[in-house]
Protein backbone atom coordinates (compact mmCIF):
# COMPACT_ATOMS: atom_id res chain seq x y z
CA UNK A 1 0.00 0.00 0.00
CA UNK A 2 3.06 2.63 0.38
CA UNK A 3 3.98 1.76 -2.79
CA UNK A 4 0.55 2.77 -4.39
CA UNK A 5 0.40 5.63 -2.26
CA UNK A 6 3.58 6.29 -3.73
CA UNK A 7 2.33 6.43 -7.27
CA UNK A 8 -0.68 8.17 -6.84
CA UNK A 9 1.74 10.71 -5.05
CA UNK A 10 4.26 10.71 -7.85
CA UNK A 11 0.71 10.48 -10.49
CA UNK A 12 2.07 7.69 -11.89
CA UNK A 13 -1.35 5.63 -13.35
CA UNK A 14 -0.57 1.91 -13.96
CA UNK A 15 -3.51 0.24 -15.61
CA UNK A 16 -4.89 -3.08 -14.85
CA UNK A 17 -2.90 -5.05 -17.86
CA UNK A 18 0.76 -3.35 -16.48
CA UNK A 19 -0.16 -4.76 -12.77
CA UNK A 20 -0.60 -8.05 -14.06
CA UNK A 21 2.15 -7.96 -16.20
CA UNK A 22 3.67 -6.80 -13.12
CA UNK A 23 2.56 -9.76 -11.28
CA UNK A 24 3.24 -11.85 -13.82
CA UNK A 25 7.01 -11.00 -14.26
CA UNK A 26 7.21 -11.53 -10.38
CA UNK A 27 6.21 -14.51 -10.34
CA UNK A 28 8.20 -15.98 -13.37
CA UNK A 29 11.55 -14.72 -11.37
CA UNK A 30 10.16 -16.30 -8.42
CA UNK A 31 9.90 -19.81 -10.63
CA UNK A 32 12.70 -19.22 -12.45
CA UNK A 33 14.56 -19.03 -8.70
CA UNK A 34 13.07 -22.39 -7.55
CA UNK A 35 13.57 -24.19 -10.77
CA UNK A 36 17.45 -23.09 -10.74
CA UNK A 37 17.51 -23.84 -7.02
CA UNK A 38 16.32 -27.39 -8.07
CA UNK A 39 19.13 -27.56 -10.41
CA UNK A 40 21.37 -26.20 -8.29
CA UNK A 41 20.75 -28.16 -5.05
CA UNK A 42 21.87 -31.71 -5.83
CA UNK A 43 24.88 -30.32 -7.83
CA UNK A 44 25.85 -29.03 -4.70
CA UNK A 45 24.65 -32.17 -2.28
CA UNK A 46 27.28 -34.13 -4.76
CA UNK A 47 29.70 -31.87 -4.56
CA UNK A 48 30.05 -31.57 -0.61
CA UNK A 49 29.67 -35.76 -0.85
CA UNK A 50 32.43 -35.98 -2.65
CA UNK A 51 34.49 -33.45 -0.20
CA UNK A 52 33.81 -36.10 1.97
CA UNK A 53 34.89 -39.13 0.22
CA UNK A 54 38.07 -38.58 -1.83
CA UNK A 55 41.01 -36.48 -1.65
CA UNK A 56 44.87 -37.25 -0.30
CA UNK A 57 44.15 -36.60 3.74
CA UNK A 58 41.69 -39.70 5.05
CA UNK A 59 41.66 -37.54 7.73
CA UNK A 60 38.98 -34.85 6.41
CA UNK A 61 36.58 -38.17 5.14
CA UNK A 62 33.47 -38.78 6.38
CA UNK A 63 32.33 -41.95 4.61
CA UNK A 64 28.56 -41.31 6.58
CA UNK A 65 28.12 -38.10 6.17
CA UNK A 66 29.55 -38.59 2.40
CA UNK A 67 26.76 -41.09 1.51
CA UNK A 68 24.26 -39.62 3.31
CA UNK A 69 25.35 -36.51 1.11
CA UNK A 70 25.14 -38.46 -2.01
CA UNK A 71 22.12 -40.55 -1.16
CA UNK A 72 19.94 -37.06 -1.05
CA UNK A 73 21.31 -35.65 -4.02
CA UNK A 74 20.68 -38.89 -6.09
CA UNK A 75 17.19 -39.07 -4.71
CA UNK A 76 16.45 -35.38 -6.49
CA UNK A 77 17.40 -37.20 -9.18
CA UNK A 78 21.04 -35.73 -9.69
CA UNK A 79 22.55 -38.26 -12.84
CA UNK A 80 26.16 -38.30 -11.09
CA UNK A 81 25.06 -38.59 -7.89
CA UNK A 82 22.86 -41.72 -9.00
CA UNK A 83 26.41 -42.73 -10.57
CA UNK A 84 28.39 -42.50 -7.56
CA UNK A 85 25.88 -44.03 -5.26
CA UNK A 86 25.78 -46.82 -7.70
CA UNK A 87 29.67 -47.34 -7.18
CA UNK A 88 29.46 -46.90 -3.27
CA UNK A 89 26.58 -49.96 -3.21
CA UNK A 90 29.17 -51.80 -5.66
CA UNK A 91 32.49 -51.82 -4.03
CA UNK A 92 33.09 -53.83 -1.19
CA UNK A 93 35.77 -50.93 0.63
CA UNK A 94 32.58 -48.63 1.66
CA UNK A 95 31.15 -51.94 3.56
CA UNK A 96 27.79 -51.05 2.21
CA UNK A 97 27.66 -53.87 -1.12
CA UNK A 98 24.27 -54.29 -2.61
CA UNK A 99 24.54 -54.91 -5.92
CA UNK A 100 20.95 -54.56 -6.61
CA UNK A 101 20.90 -51.03 -5.37
CA UNK A 102 24.18 -50.34 -7.88
CA UNK A 103 22.32 -51.60 -10.45
CA UNK A 104 19.03 -49.63 -9.94
CA UNK A 105 20.99 -46.36 -9.71
CA UNK A 106 22.92 -46.78 -12.42
CA UNK A 107 19.79 -47.45 -14.90
CA UNK A 108 17.97 -44.25 -13.27
CA UNK A 109 21.22 -42.24 -14.42
CA UNK A 110 21.19 -44.28 -17.68
CA UNK A 111 17.95 -43.86 -18.44
CA UNK A 112 18.92 -39.55 -18.09
CA UNK A 113 21.34 -40.76 -20.40
CA UNK A 114 24.44 -40.36 -18.11
CA UNK A 115 27.65 -41.94 -19.88
CA UNK A 116 29.37 -43.63 -17.15
CA UNK A 117 26.87 -45.86 -16.03
CA UNK A 118 25.17 -46.92 -19.30
CA UNK A 119 29.52 -47.98 -19.56
CA UNK A 120 28.93 -49.64 -15.82
CA UNK A 121 25.60 -51.45 -16.75
CA UNK A 122 27.22 -52.57 -20.07
CA UNK A 123 30.03 -54.09 -18.30
CA UNK A 124 28.54 -55.50 -15.52
CA UNK A 125 25.90 -57.36 -17.54
CA UNK A 126 29.02 -58.47 -19.83
CA UNK A 127 30.46 -60.25 -16.57
CA UNK A 128 27.47 -61.71 -15.74
CA UNK A 129 27.41 -63.02 -19.36
CA UNK A 130 24.19 -61.34 -20.22
CA UNK A 131 25.66 -60.11 -23.46
CA UNK A 132 22.55 -58.93 -25.25
CA UNK A 133 21.81 -56.60 -22.63
CA UNK A 134 25.46 -55.64 -22.54
CA UNK A 135 25.40 -54.63 -25.75
CA UNK A 136 22.23 -52.38 -25.42
CA UNK A 137 23.95 -50.53 -22.73
CA UNK A 138 27.34 -50.50 -24.59
CA UNK A 139 26.48 -49.57 -27.55
CA UNK A 140 24.24 -46.42 -26.46
CA UNK A 141 27.69 -45.63 -24.52
CA UNK A 142 29.80 -46.05 -27.86
CA UNK A 143 27.25 -43.98 -29.50
CA UNK A 144 28.09 -41.37 -27.51
CA UNK A 145 31.63 -40.69 -27.31
CA UNK A 146 32.89 -43.44 -25.02
CA UNK A 147 35.68 -44.90 -25.89
CA UNK A 148 36.25 -47.32 -23.74
CA UNK A 149 32.49 -48.74 -24.35
CA UNK A 150 33.31 -48.19 -28.24
CA UNK A 151 36.45 -50.94 -27.91
CA UNK A 152 34.21 -53.21 -25.92
CA UNK A 153 31.44 -53.21 -29.08
CA UNK A 154 34.38 -53.19 -31.49
CA UNK A 155 34.92 -56.93 -29.57
CA UNK A 156 31.49 -57.95 -29.45
CA UNK A 157 31.18 -57.16 -33.41
CA UNK A 158 35.17 -59.35 -34.24
CA UNK A 159 33.36 -62.69 -32.07
CA UNK A 160 29.59 -61.99 -33.17
CA UNK A 161 28.48 -61.55 -29.68
CA UNK A 162 25.62 -59.77 -27.55
CA UNK A 163 23.33 -60.34 -31.02
CA UNK A 164 25.73 -57.83 -33.09
CA UNK A 165 26.22 -60.17 -36.38
CA UNK A 166 29.96 -61.02 -36.43
CA UNK A 167 31.76 -58.42 -38.78
CA UNK A 168 35.41 -57.12 -38.61
CA UNK A 169 34.49 -54.30 -40.73
CA UNK A 170 32.64 -53.37 -38.10
CA UNK A 171 34.83 -54.28 -35.23
CA UNK A 172 37.62 -52.36 -36.77
CA UNK A 173 35.34 -49.16 -37.31
CA UNK A 174 34.75 -49.46 -33.54
CA UNK A 175 38.01 -49.96 -32.68
CA UNK A 176 39.32 -46.68 -34.67
CA UNK A 177 36.58 -44.71 -32.89
CA UNK A 178 38.14 -45.57 -29.25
Amino acid sequence: SEFLELLKEKKIVISKKMTIAIIAAIIVLVIGYVSYDNYTKPRKLYEKAMTYLEGNNPEKWNIKEGIRLMAEAADMGYDEALFQLGLIYFMEEFEIEDEGKAIDCWEKAADKGHVESLLALGAYYDEECEEEKAAEYLMAAAEKGNSEAQWMIGEYYEDGDGGLAESEILAAEWYGKS
